[in-house]
């Protein structure tokens, strides 16, 4: 209950204390700020420890099993706290400094029933460790559930250099520090059946933490379309180096009591792109508010996942390692716009 709590506390935070995406033209207020808050889809990568296997020795993993979507809704909230410099730079009509920060949070739990229904099926996993593999007999059930949480961050200090091209019309290029995060958290349960017996439980709790920090440019456009309203897209691309951090908890209890469990840790590091648009429809209620119906994409083509072993292999070939697989995040929502 603490940690609901202090979750939801932390969220207040972010949406009062921080300030997205919005700049517009023709207000020559000292400071302005944004507070966004929105549905986010994000679609991650899955997870990959229960597998389909060979019936007969050596028992290699013939493919991965979908236990796990890797996707959800949930929610997004942030912000952004920009101040226009006093003096332009590089022959700008305006030069800003805004600090933006961004955070979304996705659960989602899956349950799936595979059904050995006689020779040329098997299912099941391999212990963290490599030594045993598990799978059903003829006739009987590997049941799963997971629940994984994505949790993402995105912190930015940009540099804004805006160009009136028309009366209507402004173009600003950008650029700065990007640093983010992402945290998968993922619990796994797995239950074959056995006939007259105990069945064979195994509970696998993990985490696989990653920071990105590098820097992104980019170009953002805006289109006053009357006196009150106006629209706006910006699109970015991003240079990271990835820290990938792995901690994972491996139990089981079978007809034999509880078995000894087992703790694995990996890290690695990496190299990522990222590539961010967004689009906003903004209504001006007077010169010192205004009110954004906005939709964002975040796109990272490195996102870490953990593999237990290579398609082929059998159990005592199991490899633990963090591999490559994609981000991708869309969030739509309102954004609230200040200036003083």
């Amino acid at each position: 209950m603490a940690h609901i709590q202090r979750s939801y506390l932390s969220r207040l935070v972010i949406i009062i204390a921080v300030f997205s995406l919005g700049y517009h033209p023709a207000n020559g207020k000292d400071w302005y700020y944004n507070v966004d808050v929105g549905a986010a889809f994000i679609n991650g990568p899955k997870t990959l420890f229960f597998a389909e296997r060979d019936e007969n020795a050596p028992f290699g993993r013939l493919a991965n099993l979908k236990v796990d979507e890797g996707e959800g809704w949930g929610l997004g909230v942030g912000g952004t706290l920009g101040r226009p410099l006093d003096t332009p730079l590089f022959n700008a009509h305006g030069s800003r400094i805004e600090l933006s920060v961004f955070h979304a949070d996705q659960e989602q739990t899956t349950n799936r029933v595979f059904v050995d229904n006689g020779p040329g099926e098997r299912y099941g996993y391999v212990a963290l460790d490599g030594s045993n593999g598990f799978g059903t007999p003829d006739g009987e059930t590997l049941s799963t559930r997971v629940t994984r949480e994505n949790r993402f961050g995105r912190y930015e200090l940009m540099l804004h250099q805006d160009r009136r091209i028309t009366r209507n019309r402004l173009r600003s290029i950008f650029g700065g520090f990007s640093g983010m995060h992402l945290r998968q958290n993922i619990d796994s349960e797995g239950i074959i059946t056995l006939a007259g017996s105990q069945p064979t439980t195994t509970t696998l709790t993990e985490s696989l933490n990653t920071d990105y920090v590098g820097g992104k440019l980019g170009l953002k456009w805006v289109n006053a379309m009357n006196e009150n309203f106006s629209a706006s897209f910006d699109t970015a691309l991003g240079f990271y180096g990835a820290n990938s951090r792995y901690h994972g908890d491996y139990a089981r209890v079978d007809q034999f009591g509880a078995r000894e469990a087992v703790d694995s840790r990996q890290s690695t590091t990496d190299f990522s792109l990222g590539l961010d648009a967004n689009f906003g429809l903004t209504y001006q209620h007077n010169p010192y508010f205004f009110t954004t119906l906005f939709s964002s994409f975040q796109y990272l083509d490195y996102a870490p996942q953990v593999e237990y072993g290579e398609i082929g292999s059998p159990p005592a070939g199991h490899t633990l390692r963090i591999v490559q697989d994609q981000f991708f995040m869309a969030v739509v929502g309102l954004q609230l716009t200040c200036y003083r």
